[in-house]
């Protein structure tokens, strides 16, 4: 395990007993400092073995999505399931700061690691439940993937094309934002103890933290009567009946372009007058570019056939042109337009580099480092240095107990 520069989180201790659900709140806990040991059962948990992998040189199988999201904490392998694992692991707890899994308060205490036993061995220790539903309600004991939170927190509904099936975001976002509100919570109660000198059981429900995600659309419903659907690449204006688009297809992939409605105000209107200067010196003259004022005056009229005889002569044009074009001159001309990036082209993203998003990763069996996004933020007077490394289980037993032993 390399040495690493103290982070903002220095000194803070936890000890983390999540699954995949919740296990990105020790992710965000490590890369802001703390000292985050992962909890495994001898060998290693299931997530270990979990799709998508990769191959080392030493030729055992490895899971990428596990690694993604325990960089940076230590492992240590307990038998939770017997007396003696679960008396170890409260001699732990005595000595930490916050304690996150995803069992739940029932399942924990089943397991004879209820908050009472918890918090009889260490009265100041945050103890952070991140469950799909949440400790109590008539969901509370379900299970559930993040496809399933994705559609009961309504976040499907609102994604994909009208004319078909709602969709999920292909990224764990439920998982994601569980893990991160969890944190962030594990944080609040943490400073509350500081002062108080007692910790908290803090409840962390999935969905929840997915519904309160959809920001407006809970209060449209209600005070406007109208329910948020989805839009794909195109978007219902709002009182208005007319559709726009926002993605388009050029030469060689996509580009997110507005060019009518949305908003925006003058900067919309500055941002279509560029774009249809361009289109004229390009040669791409039509009438229809300027038989309305598209983002001015007339916006409120707009007849549907008139915005789709526009928007057809701006795919064609914008077909023709290469998204580095596209951007180049968008940057240049203040135009509201933005490349839909792949994960290839962010890995080599000028602005990302100059940022120093990247930081070189260390993983077992590859003998080159990969690179992994840096922290989310940055500190002037703590800067965050993210681990670089992703452990075996229980490569740190020695090293735990040792600084535990009395």
């Amino acid at each position: 395990m390399p040495d690493q520069e103290p982070g903002p989180l220095a000194g803070l201790r936890v000890l983390d007993l999540a699954d995949e659900t919740g296990a990105h709140a020790g992710r965000v806990l490590a890369e802001l400092g703390a000292d985050v040991v992962k909890v495994e059962p001898p060998g290693g948990e299931p997530a270990r073995l979990r799709p998508p992998w990769y191959t080392g040189t030493d030729g055992v199988r490895r899971s990428i999505a596990w690694a993604a999201q325990n960089i940076g904490k230590r492992s240590i392998c307990l038998p939770l399931d017997r007396p003696d694992g679960r008396e170890r692991l409260l001699a732990l707890v005595a000595e930490a700061d916050i304690l996150v899994e995803t069992d739940g308060l029932g399942r924990m205490a089943a397991r004879g690691l209820g908050h009472d036993v918890l918090r009889a061995a260490n009265p100041r220790l945050v103890h952070t439940s991140i469950t799909p539903y949440g400790s109590d309600g008539p969901y509370c004991d379900y299970t559930a993937a993040d496809i399933t939170l994705q559609a009961m927190g309504a976040h499907a509904y609102v994604t994909g094309d009208p004319d078909r099936p709602p969709l999920s975001i292909a990224a764990q976002v439920a998982y994601a934002h569980g893990g991160a509100e969890g944190a962030a919570a594990s944080l609040v109660a943490h400073y509350e103890s500081l002062a108080s000198g007692s910790g908290q059981h803090v409840d962390v429900s999935i969905e929840q933290c997915v519904v309160w995600t959809l920001l407006n659309s809970t209060m449209t419903w209600q005070l406007a009567g109208r329910d948020d659907q989805r839009g794909g690449a195109y978007r219902k204006e709002r009182g208005l009946d007319l559709v726009t688009r926002f993605v388009w297809e050029c030469a060689d992939g996509y580009v997110h372009f507005v060019p009518v409605g949305g908003g925006g105000g003058h900067a919309r209107a500055r941002s279509y007058d560029a774009m249809v200067r361009w289109m004229v010196e390009s040669h791409f003259d039509d009438p229809i570019l300027t038989r309305y004022d598209w983002n001015g005056e007339d916006a409120n009229r707009l007849r549907q056939e008139d915005y789709d005889v526009l928007a057809a002569h701006i795919d064609e044009f914008l077909r023709s042109k290469t998204i580095l074009e596209l951007y180049d001159f968008a940057v240049r001309n203040r135009v509201l337009l933005a490349p839909a990036m792949s994960v290839q082209e962010i890995l080599i993203d000028e602005h990302l580099r100059v940022r120093d998003v990247w930081r070189e990763l260390r993983l077992p069996g590859v003998a080159d480092p990969v690179r992994h996004p840096a922290p989310f933020a940055r500190f002037t007077v703590t800067p965050l240095a993210p681990a670089g490394w992703v452990a075996e289980p229980g490569e740190h037993d020695g090293a735990v107990w040792e600084r535990s032993s009395p």
